[in-house]
C-alpha cells in the first residue's frame, strides 16, 4: 500500500513542492515577458525553446544515466542546481538574459523527468502504479490551480520576482525532503533487451555491465519492440505538434480579448487544473486501465474543444466562457497526462524506464523547437483567433482517430514490466 510506502511518500512530497513552485515560476515568466516587457508573439515562441533545446541535447543521455546511476542523487542534484539558477532569474535585466538562464536551468531539469519515473518504478509495486501516477498527476494539476491564483496575487501585490523566489525556495525544500528518503535498493540496469517476433525478452547479465552506448541502444530496442508504447508515442507526437503551435500563445490571445485583464490567464490555467484534478481523481479510483485508445482519443478531443473554443471568444463576450471551456480542456489534459505516465510505467520493463523516458523527452523536445516558432508565425500572420480555431480542429481529428485505431494499434502485450518484488530499506 502506498500509505505504508515511506520512500514514495517522501518522493511525492518533494515532487509536490517543486511542482507547485514551477507554476509560480510559469506565472512570473509569462507576466514578465507577455505584459511587463510586452513581447510580441515571436518572442513568446522562444520560451518553449528554453525547455526544448536542453531536452533534445541531453534527454537521452539523462535517460541512460537515470538507469545507470543512483536516481535519488540525480534528483537532489537537479533540485539544488535549479534552486540556484532560479535565484539568478530574479535579477534578469531583460528578456535575452532571462531566456538564457531558463535554458541553463532546463539543462538541470532534463535529468529530473527520467530519474523521477525510474525511481517511482523501483519503489512502487506494479499493482499500485496507476494510483501512484494518478497522485503525481493530481498534485501537478493542484499546483496548476493554486500556483497561478496565488502567483497572480503575488504579482499584483509585489512583483514577478516574488513568484520566482517562491520557486527557488520550493526547489530547496524538495532537495531537503529527498535527503530524508534514505537508501533505496535499485535493480541493476545491466539488462540486454532484444525484440523477437514482436515480443520483448529481457536477459540479465550480472557479470558485465553494458557500456553507455549499449544501454542507449537497448533503450531504443525496448521502444521499437513495444507496439503499445510506440503507438502512444506516435499519437502523442502528432497531438503535441498541434498543441505546441498555440500553447505558449495564450497570453497573446487573452491580451487581444482584454489587455487590462492580466489575471485572466492565471484563472484560465487554474480552471484547466481543476478539470484535470477531477479527471485524475476519477482515474485514480480505478485499479487498471486496459483500453488506451479511449484514454488518448478522449483526452485529445477535449483539448481540441479547449483550443477551438477559446479561439471563438471575441471581445465583449462574457469572460466566464473562457473558464468553462478551460475546465473542459482540463479534463482532456487529465486523461492524456495520466495515460502517458501510466503507459510508460506499465508497459516498459523496469530496467529501461529511465531510458525510454529520456527518448520520449528528446523526441518531444524536437516538437517544442519547431511548433512554437511556427505558431508564432501563424499568430502574427493570421491572428490568434484563427490560429487557435485551426489547432482545435486538428486536435479533434486526431482524437477521433485515437478511438478508431484502439482495437488495432493500442492493443499489445500489456504489462511487460518486471514483476519482481521491490526491496526497500526497512529502517526508513
Amino acid at each position: 500500500m502506498l500509505r505504508k510506502n515511506k520512500p514514495f511518500q517522501r518522493l511525492f512530497i518533494a515532487y509536490a513542492l517543486s511542482t507547485l513552485g514551477d507554476w509560480f515560476d510559469m506565472m512570473a515568466i509569462s507576466v514578465l515577458i507577455g505584459y511587463v516587457w510586452n513581447a510580441d508573439p515571436m518572442i513568446m515562441a522562444l520560451v518553449p525553446l528554453t525547455f526544448a533545446v536542453p531536452g533534445l541535447l541531453f534527454g537521452q543521455v539523462a535517460g541512460v544515466l537515470a538507469d545507470r546511476l543512483p536516481k535519488l542523487k540525480l534528483l537532489i542534484a537537479s533540485d539544488v542546481v535549479s534552486a540556484g539558477l532560479t535565484v539568478a532569474l530574479m535579477f534578469a535585466p531583460n528578456v535575452t538574459v532571462l531566456l538564457a538562464l531558463l535554458t541553463v536551468r532546463s539543462c538541470a531539469g532534463t535529468f529530473h523527468f527520467p530519474a523521477q519515473n525510474a525511481l517511482t518504478r523501483h519503489i512502487v509495486a506494479e499493482e499500485e502504479l496507476l494510483r501512484a501516477t494518478s497522485l503525481n498527476g493530481m498534485v501537478n494539476q493542484i499546483g496548476k490551480v493554486l500556483g497561478p491564483i496565488i502567483g497572480a496575487t503575488l504579482v499584483a501585490a509585489f512583483s514577478p520576482q516574488a513568484c520566482l523566489l517562491v520557486n527557488a525556495i520550493s526547489f530547496g525544500l524538495s532537495a531537503l525532503v529527498l535527503l530524508t528518503v534514505g537508501r533505496v535498493e535499485e535493480k541493476s540496469a545491466s539488462a540486454v533487451v532484444t525484440a523477437e517476433q514482436g515480443e520483448l525478452a529481457s536477459v540479465k547479465v550480472p557479470e558485465e555491465k553494458p557500456s553507455f552506448w549499449e544501454s542507449w541502444k537497448d533503450g531504443w530496442k525496448v521502444l521499437a519492440g513495444n507496439r503499445v508504447v510506440l503507438t502512444w508515442l506516435v499519437f502523442g507526437l502528432m497531438a503535441s505538434t498541434a498543441l505546441q503551435l498555440g500553447d505558449f500563445q495564450f497570453p497573446v490571445l487573452f491580451r487581444e480579448y482584454d489587455a487590462t485583464r492580466t489575471d485572466l490567464f492565471g484563472y484560465a490555467v487554474a480552471a484547466i487544473g481543476i478539470g484535470s484534478v477531477i479527471c485524475i481523481a476519477v482515474l485514480g479510483r480505478m485499479k487498471e486501465i486496459k483500453k488506451y485508445g479511449w484514454l488518448f482519443g478522449g483526452g485529445i478531443l477535449l483539448l481540441g474543444v479547449l483550443f477551438g473554443g477559446v479561439g471563438l471568444i471575441q471581445p465583449g463576450m462574457p469572460w466566464w466562457l473562457i473558464i468553462v471551456i478551460a475546465l473542459v480542456g482540463g479534463i482532456g489534459n487529465g486523461l492524456t497526462m495520466t495515460g502517458t505516465n501510466y503507459v510508460l510505467q506499465k508497459e516498459t520493463p523496469q530496467e529501461a524506464v529511465g531510458r525510454v523516458s529520456g527518448i520520449m523527452n528528446s523526441l518531444f523536445s524536437v516538437v517544442l523547437i519547431v511548433s512554437p516558432l511556427t505558431g508564432g508565425v501563424l499568430v502574427r500572420t493570421l491572428g490568434a483567433g484563427v490560429t487557435f480555431k485551426g489547432i482545435g480542429m486538428v486536435l479533434v481529428v486526431i482524437g477521433v482517430l485515437g478511438f478508431v485505431v484502439e482495437k488495432v494499434w493500442f492493443r499489445g502485450k500489456q504489462g511487460v514490466t518486471s514483476r519482481k518484488s521491490v526491496q526497500l530499506d526497512s529502517s526508513q
